[in-house]
């Protein structure tokens, strides 16, 4: 009977294994579960798929929204208190220390102006400033004209908005800050081009460019002197955002919010196929290795009840 005995222990051992291998069998669903997982494996899905959500939750009718963004101290607030003639007093916080933390947004002619925290301020500044940017419609990007190299910052942030917002190429505009710092116009031109050159080797394409001083613009205006109103750049970038307004009017906006909304579901459409497709992959190889083990048990199950059969031939026949 010590021949049975150790069939039969490995009968029990064979069936653990198949029970085993029978736990990957729970079927997955396109639930907010599969899209909760998929969003911590990988940070480029989560960022689309926060994207996709703000898009969702804004009218495609919804007024343009431009977003100043740039390095911390780069002018963006003192920019925008200009652009909606807070001349005496601010609508968008500015001081020495940093003071812009989180997304601040003001409704002035027709569009949403938003200032974003420094993309050189801390990871909650940073994580604060993203959800704000993704979900622009025109970009202001604001560069100290004292600067004429990129930090590390700017070039990842610049590389990223890039990938994630491919339109970002056609919708943005290079402003360059506090040139009233700059008394030489040659200097002023030297400087400027090589920001450009900085700026067109991130993202690939000539950036449209208007050097501005917030603080010309408000001093020509209090003190009634038109040059230095002229000189300030801040009448251009005027024009430039009418000309978006004037654009939203004509539908030219929604059309564009359709085709993001439209590019970010295919986007997502695809990484969720991608996803689900390496599932079933895994779910197919898994049967193959379940049915491999399955088939080794039915043989044991056979040659073990063959055994057995003979044992008791024998026993018979004894």
């Amino acid at each position: 009977m010590t021949a049975m005995n150790t069939h039969r222990a490995e009968l029990l051992n064979a069936f653990k294994q198949l029970e085993q291998n029978f736990e990957y069998s729970k079927t997955d669903s396109m639930s907010q579960e599969f899209i909760d997982q998929l969003c911590k494996d990988s940070p480029e899905f989560a960022s689309l798929h926060r994207h996709y959500q703000a898009l969702s939750q804004q009218p495609l009718e919804a007024q343009p929204r431009v977003i100043v963004c740039g390095m911390y101290n780069a002018g963006k607030s003192s920019l925008l208190n200009v652009l909606t003639e807070h001349l005496e007093t601010e609508c968008f916080k500015t001081g020495a220390a940093r003071v812009t933390a989180e997304i601040q947004s003001h409704e002035f002619n027709g569009i949403t102006l938003i200032d974003t925290p420094g993309i050189d301020g801390s990871e909650t500044d940073d994580s604060s400033a993203w959800e704000g940017i993704i979900n622009g419609d025109f970009y202001l990007y604001a560069h100290n004209v004292l600067e004429t190299e990129f930090s590390s910052q700017e070039t990842n942030f610049l590389q990223r908005l890039s990938t994630e917002r491919p339109d970002f190429h056609e919708h943005h505009l290079l402003v360059l800050t506090q040139a009233d710092r700059v008394s030489k116009q040659e200097e002023l031109e030297e400087r400027a081009q090589a920001i450009k050159d900085c700026f067109k080797n991130q993202i690939k394409v000539e950036p449209e460019t208007i050097i501005a001083s917030s603080l010309r613009y408000k001093n020509g205006v209090l003190n009634n002197k038109s040059k230095l109103r002229q000189f300030s750049g801040i009448d251009d970038l005027k024009n430039h955002l009418n000309k978006i307004k004037q654009s939203h009017l004509e539908g030219k906006w929604a059309i564009l919010r359709k085709h993001r909304h439209e590019r970010i579901i295919n986007e997502l459409t695809k990484r969720i196929e991608h996803q689900l497709e390496s599932k079933i992959s895994k779910k197919q190889r898994l049967e193959s290795e379940r049915n491999q083990k399955l088939a080794s048990l039915q043989n044991t199950i056979a040659t073990s009840f063959a055994y057995a059969l003979n044992k008791l031939a024998e026993l018979k026949m004894a």
